[in-house]
């Protein structure tokens, strides 16, 4: 009997130590994991920032890109404009009076556009990125009308 006292307590003893042992273990293990994940998160992280930061960087190179183009397409048009105003000043001196208010008359509407695209232009050169998509929408379907009005 005295053997089976001692050996409960031995058995006792030694599964506890097992079963602390597991547990240490799987607590190391547990640390690691979350140490692992921690480290997979924060470089998850690093990643993210760097292709936001090259995401933003090609934005302003767009933009700016956009813009100077955009530009150009409002001084080409202004300069047609001025071509046709200086063809309607030609007609007006050597037509009749007739086709003089005609001329005239014409001649008023390039100028009325003229005035549009300069304050489009002025406002192109204040716009911000904010509302460029909106903005860049409006003075494109301006530009194509005063082309489609100056075919006419």
């Amino acid at each position: 009997m005295k053997k089976i006292t001692l050996s409960i307590p031995a058995l006792i003893f030694v599964g506890a130590l097992t079963f602390s042992a597991c547990s240490q273990e799987a607590k190391e293990e547990t640390n690691e994991a979350v140490e692992q994940v921690g480290d997979d998160l924060q470089s998850g992280v690093d990643e993210t920032k760097m292709e936001l930061s090259a995401a933003a960087d090609d934005l302003k190179e767009s933009y700016g890109q956009e813009k100077m183009e955009l530009t150009a397409e409002v001084n080409e048009t202004l300069k047609t404009v001025d071509q046709k105003i200086n063809e309607a000043d030609a007609k007006i001196k050597s037509t009749t009076s007739d086709e003089r208010a005609r001329w005239e008359k014409r001649k008023q509407e390039l100028m009325k556009e003229k005035d549009e695209l300069n304050q489009t232009l002025q406002n192109l050169k204040s716009e911000s990125k904010e509302d460029w998509k909106e903005f860049k929408t409006n003075v494109r379907n301006s530009v194509q009308k005063i082309k489609a009005d100056l075919k006419d």
